[in-house]
């Protein structure tokens, strides 16, 4: 039996895909959507695996939903719009509006980056998986407090134990990361020295703002360690 949803109207279909994505505090991917609504109706047969027709039918409704909702959106000027990041679809206010947005989150503790944070981020971002001593061979100092930060902060996880002696903890970014960087996937990370630029802009920070003390220097010698060395 058909699965209800697909029985709807275009525009019932767009408000219950529209009413998803806005109360959802995290991205929702398209298989969480779709989880979504094939559980609508119990008492239907549910839609067969991601692999089928159904589900690649599914996929191109909801681009089209999407794609309509973000143009009823720009034609009313609304200051917000659906956008596709760390593989999944949220709401998120437009550009133009960004500085807006700071100025309301500035009385805000705001999310500080060291240059020892930014440099093991980047190691980790370009190098992943990687261990805790290999990031310490790269940047030659003692890096466990920052990594601690960084795992706290979310922005990194453990992602599995590497194969060598004493089976050393693996570091990751996460969806966290992708988020905060305005990133769909880690293939859209920007060359390492552009990274200065990146963090910048999805902080919504000046040049002049102290909150993000990175230097240029910094950079250009995670890029030369990186570059200059093979990890096994």
């Amino acid at each position: 039996m058909e699965n209800s949803f697909f029985k709807l109207d275009f525009e019932t279909q767009k408000a219950i895909i529209e009413t998803l994505i806005f109360v959802s505090d995290e991205q929702l991917t398209d298989d969480s959507i779709y989880n979504i609504i094939i559980n609508l109706d119990k008492e239907t047969t549910p839609l067969e695996h991601s692999n089928s027709e159904d589900y690649h039918n599914f996929l191109t409704l909801l681009n089209e939903i999407i794609i309509k909702i973000n143009d009823e959106l720009d034609k009313s000027n609304r200051p917000y719009q659906i956008i596709r990041i760390a593989n999944g679809w949220q709401f998120a206010t437009r550009q133009e509006y960004g500085r807006i947005v700071r100025y309301y989150y500035k009385s805000k503790q705001v999310r500080r980056l060291s240059n020892a944070a930014l440099e093991i981020l980047s190691i980790i971002a370009y190098r992943q998986p990687i261990t805790k001593p290999e990031i310490e061979l790269i940047r030659g100092v003692n890096s466990s407090e920052t990594v601690n930060s960084l795992l706290e902060k979310n922005l990194i996880k453990i992602s599995g134990r590497k194969s060598v002696l004493g089976r050393p903890l693996e570091y990751s970014t996460t969806d966290e990361f992708l988020k905060l960087f305005g990133l769909n996937s880690l293939d859209e990370l920007p060359e390492i020295t552009e990274f200065e630029e990146l963090v910048r802009r999805e902080l919504q920070q000046d040049e002049n703002d102290i909150t993000l003390d990175v230097s240029q220097d910094v950079i250009e010698q995670v890029e030369a360690k990186i570059d200059g060395l093979e990890l096994n």
